[in-house]
């Protein structure tokens, strides 16, 4: 059944345990190794034992020494007894391994005994301590030196002894293993080498015996590796038996599925020539598959792309490079049997048989499939929108002809780059922080976005959406983005017209109300001067017509932008009473006034002039909605809890919140300016009587102190507003606000005033001075300037304008910070666009006021600033 073996060969087989590459031989010269390698591992191991054991045996030695010497050592050196020292030393060097043992006292040698150079030395030192008098006293140190040599002697002596019998035990062990292993394994390994040798694997058809094992145990009930390892060649050979008869059948259901197949399945050798045509190819190319097997692959490809493919085809063959085809989706064209030109996408595999290669290609006819995108992309490419696709890192997938002719670049160009690549980096971060937007959101987004054009800037509306995988994961975003400039360009023109026909509406109100606040001021002045009225009363009335000035700027601040405000935890009743005080002197006797307020005190996180605000419009509304004929204004404040449903309603947060109710009995709104009712300048008085921003400075108060407002009213019905300001403890840690104290404290310091108004600067000199302060007033800040360049240390804090002749309270600053740069300066300042609490800070100013200004503004600027 088999060859005769060669001679080398009978060789082996006759003496199997002396060939060099036996497993008998390997395994006898690991078992020799490990065997060596145990027996010095437990021969170290026990060496390491005794050598711990002699090392404690020292160690009690040093702990006799302190227990048993040490105090008869240290009586003995305190009266000086060299006699008694002799001794002990003596005694304690016939100890075994002690070698040499000293007593020092400062640091001098004293007395010693032994061999001061031991071979291996170990010491270890004992302080000797004398109590006198009820006192330890150190009087020396005691050094005892043992010697490791005989140590080192007997582990040696022990180390022969312990190797040689480890060495007989574990290759005892290692020779019966060896002995065993070849009985029971070996001489199998040899008989299943020799059967597979006379194995004929092409006629096992006719081969009727197996493999069995002359040994023991296969008598025995249970089985071991040999008997798997012959089980397994067992199995193998019916395996392969019947893999024949497994192939038979494979082809005949891959043909069934081929010929099944909606796509073409052809295949060819290394010589071009088409092996294998399913039904499909034929319908698609109308070959039959006669005609086509044992053709040139040729007859399906167009005469224009047979060079081509030829070269590519023989070039892959001979480097090799077979992979840069397999697995990717070519788009290529066909010819039909007729001479036609068919559009088609092929997936090319190649395969072994033989050691030769052949190829396999799956090819679809996407004729109709390219009539639809052509479709497509006669839509997409003539519409008058931008359209473009974007993969979610941002790289361009495709764009249109609108966005090709707007930023010079075509779809090829512009493919795999992203929008850092096209645009300006400020531009490019937005598009990006859009798209993922989109992304993250995952729906339709319309974003106005700013498109640089060849003209300029121009404005777009971009309605993004993503697109999604079969798992409903992004992958791409899409957008279609409408030019909306000249539109924005109307909308510009048309608010501008509205702003200047508001302007118009304001200067009257603002000149009204600035006329009837200089009439009270100039007023009460001339009736202090005739002594007409207490001059008391006379202070108090300017003071509150300056606070109404004060107010309406706040007012007109409020409006034209907003600014920052100064937030502290307050009881706004209080507040609401005094503005109610305020307002019934105002009022006319037939209007009635009722008022309800909670008995205990409750806080907001507020500024207390949006309070003021708040129910000083709330309340002239009313009183101008009732008129000279009169009416009842209710005003009432209490507490409530606001659950998720009604805080729904409200427009805020469920929580805790103070409700005040300001309602009238006047003619009440109709429904078409309910809606409007908030709008800066929307008015239903005269110019004479308002300037139409009381309620939307109401309504940005509101919104400031965290709350949200509500209103109701009908012709001939009243009005009634209700405003909720959350209460502290719903929104703000109480800890962390710092309650703001509103009267002016005493303090002491130098303070530098500059202001260009020679009237201010004597009045706030004098606040100051009238503070306990040291204060220096200057009109013009270059004087100012060179006072401080002589005296830069003189001043504690320096109070300035903004706007001024020659130097601004800006570049005045700049120039105190380069003498005192840690000198706090603060900016006192009317109204100015140009500067805002930020761009304060941003300048190098401590703080920021507006004028008018009291003594409490002047007292907690400076108090806080200088350091006590």
């Amino acid at each position: 059944m088999e060859n005769s073996p060669k001679k080398d060969q009978g060789k082996s087989d006759l003496n199997p345990y002396f060939t060099k590459g036996s497993i008998s031989r390997r395994l006898m010269v690991a078992v020799v190794l490990f065997s060596s390698f145990i027996t010095l591992i437990t021969t170290s191991f026990q060496l390491y034992r005794n050598y711990q054991g002699e090392l404690d045996q020292i160690n009690r030695f040093f702990l006799q020494v302190e227990t048993s010497y040490l105090e008869v050592i240290s009586n003995s050196v305190w009266v000086v007894d060299q006699e008694q020292i002799r001794i002990q030393l003596d005694g304690l060097l016939r100890l075994p391994d002690v070698g040499f043992v000293v007593i020092s006292i400062n640091d001098q040698k004293t007395w010693s005994s032994g061999n001061q150079n031991v071979e291996y030395p170990l010491s270890k030192s004992f302080p000797l301590v004398f109590n006198y008098r009820g006192v330890d006293r150190e009087i020396g140190l005691l050094e005892t030196v043992v010697s490791l040599t005989g140590v080192y002697n007997r582990l040696l002596e022990q180390m022969f002894t312990i190797l040689i019998s480890n060495a007989i035990k574990t290759f005892l062990v290692a020779g019966f293993i060896l002995y065993i292993f070849q009985r029971l394994v070996t001489k199998h390994l040899i008989k299943i080498a020799s059967f597979s040798k006379q194995l004929e694997l092409d006629k096992l058809e006719h081969q009727n015996h197996l493999l069995n094992l002359d040994r023991k145990s296969s008598t025995l009930p249970y089985i071991d590796e040999l008997d798997y390892l012959s089980g397994s060649i067992n199995d193998m050979i019916k395996r392969v038996h019947d893999r024949d008869l497994s192939l038979k059948n494979s082809e005949e259901r891959y043909r069934a599925i081929t010929e099944s197949a909606t796509d073409a399945i052809v295949s060819i050798d290394q010589n071009g020539v088409i092996t294998f045509w399913n039904s499909w190819a034929t319908r698609i190319f109308l070959f039959t598959r006669q005609e086509a097997m044992g053709s040139k692959v040729d007859i399906i490809i167009p005469k224009y792309y047979e060079d081509l493919h030829l070269q590519g085809f023989k070039r892959a063959l001979k480097s090799g490079q077979l992979s840069l085809i397999p697995g990717h989706m070519l788009s290529i064209t066909g010819c039909r049997k007729d001479g036609s030109i068919v559009p088609l996408e092929m997936t090319i595999s190649h395969w072994k048989a033989k050691n030769r290669i052949n190829f396999t290609a799956i090819i679809r006819d996407v004729t109709e499939r390219k009539i639809a995108e052509d479709q497509i992309k006669a839509i997409v490419d003539n519409s008058n929108a931008v359209i473009f696709l974007k993969d979610t890192q941002g790289r361009y997938l495709l764009i249109n002809q609108r966005y090709s002719e707007l930023h010079h670049i075509t779809n090829e160009e512009i493919i795999g780059k992203t929008d850092f690549d096209i645009f300006p980096r400020e531009l490019a971060e937005k598009f990006w922080e859009n798209d993922q937007q989109v992304l993250k959101a995952k729906t339709l987004q319309e974003i106005e976005e700013l498109v640089p054009y060849d003209d300029g800037l121009h404005t777009v509306i971009s309605i993004k959406f993503p697109l999604f995988d079969s798992e409903n994961n992004p992958y791409a975003v899409c957008g279609m983005a409408t030019d909306i400039t000249e539109r924005k360009n109307l909308e510009l023109q048309l608010r501008q017209s509205k702003k200047m026909e508001a302007v118009g509406t304001l200067a009257g109100g603002v000149a009204h109300d600035f006329n009837n606040i200089l009439g009270i001021i100039k007023g009460n002045v001339e009736l202090g001067e005739l002594g007409i009225s207490d001059p008391k009363e006379v202070l108090q009335n300017i003071d509150k017509a300056t606070e109404r000035g004060k107010g309406l700027v706040l007012q007109l601040l409020t409006f034209s932008r907003k600014t920052q405000t100064s937030k502290q935890l307050l009881d706004p009743i209080p507040l609401i009473k005094e503005v109610l005080k305020f307002m019934r002197s105002t009022m006319p006797s037939s209007i009635k006034i009722v008022e309800s307020f909670p008995n205990s005190a409750v806080q907001i996180y507020g500024d207390p002039t949006h309070i003021h605000q708040i129910i000083m419009n709330l309340c002239t509304n009313a009183n101008y909605a009732m008129g000279e004929g009169g009416g009842v204004l209710t005003l009432e404040v209490k507490t409530l809890a606001i659950n998720e449903e009604q805080a729904k309603q409200i427009d805020n947060k469920q929580g805790n919140y103070i409700e005040i109710v300001v309602k009238d009995t006047g003619l009440g709104i109709d429904q078409d300016i309910l809606e409007h009712i908030f709008e800066p300048f929307f008015t239903t008085k005269t110019k004479e009587k308002g300037t139409g921003l009381g309620l939307s400075v109401v309504h940005g108060a509101v919104q400031e102190c965290g709350g949200s407002i509500q209103i109701a009213s009908e012709p001939g019905q009243g009005t009634t507003f209700k405003v909720y300001l959350p209460v502290a403890n719903n929104f703000v840690d109480e800890e962390k606000v710092e309650i703001i104290a509103n009267s002016p404290k005493k303090g002491k310091g130098r303070v530098l005033f500059v202001d260009d108004e020679a009237g201010l600067v004597d009045v706030c000199v004098k606040m100051l001075e009238a503070l306990g302060y040291v204060a220096v007033g200057f009109t013009d800040p270059k004087e100012a300037l060179i006072k401080f360049k002589k005296t830069p240390t003189f001043f504690d804090v320096v109070i300035t304008d903004q706007v001024m002749p020659g130097i601004g309270g800006n570049e005045l600053a700049a120039e105190i910070k380069k003498l005192q740069p840690d000198i706090p300066i603060f900016l006192c300042t009317g109204y100015s666009e140009q500067v805002t609490e930020e761009s304060a800070a941003e300048a190098g100013f401590k703080g920021f006021f507006l004028k008018p200004v009291s003594m409490a503004d002047l007292s907690k600027a400076v108090k806080d600033s200088i350091k006590t």
